[in-house]
């Protein structure tokens, strides 16, 4: 059909993580700890196609980080170095709204990630080491399109998405064991796509 169409595009954005405590059960580390982290970025590669002019079906991968702008760790000291990343591969489902011709059509959509890397990076002393671990997630989306020729598009979009808890084992430089830490996002980006 005509409006069957495969496309490929380019995302990148805004992140807003809202981590509150991290749980430590480290070497010489145990206990409650709480973070408060700044507005980080996101970025990614979308490939999917489109049905009827109103479905897509959608692979994505995207890195998200955001910096620390404080932790507190257990027993009462601060460090105010780090970063909570990650990396995932999503698939999701989109509906647009309102006629297919149109310029500027609404659109919501869900879907899931598996979080294929979560990084948490603590980048000084007595904590100065990274952990990582893994996890599912699910997402919801809802934003704009704008078709800007036959061949592209721009979208609007913001998205919530949650792992829920992750724990996450030492790596290298680490004290040893783990931390666990809830990790959801809210993000907005701009979306750019080429259909073919």
């Amino acid at each position: 059909a005509a409006d069957d169409r495969w496309y490929v595009g380019a995302t990148g954005g805004f992140t807003s993580n809202p981590v509150s405590t991290l749980d430590f059960d480290s070497d010489g580390l145990e206990g409650r700890g709480s973070a408060d982290a700044d507005t980080g970025y996101t970025m990614g590669a979308v490939f999917g196609r489109e049905f009827d002019g109103r479905w897509r079906l959608e692979g994505e991968f995207r890195y998200r980080t955001n910096e620390f702008a404080s932790v507190d760790l257990p027993g009462g000291s601060r460090i105010d170095e780090g970063d909570f990343s990650s990396g995932a591969l999503g698939l999701n489902a989109y509906w647009l709204f309102g006629d297919p011709s149109s310029a500027w059509r609404p659109f919501v959509g869900a879907g899931m990630a598996w979080m294929e890397e979560i990084d948490l990076d603590l980048a000084q002393s007595p904590v100065n080491g990274s952990y990582s671990g893994d996890g599912t997630a699910w997402q919801v989306m809802g934003g704009v399109s704008w078709m800007l020729s036959e061949r592209w598009n721009l979208d609007f979009e913001a998205r919530y998405l949650d792992v829920g808890s992750v724990t996450m084992d030492a790596e290298r430089g680490a004290l040893g064991g783990r931390i666990a830490a809830d990790y959801s996002v809210f993000e907005v980006t701009a979306d750019i796509s080429w259909r073919f």
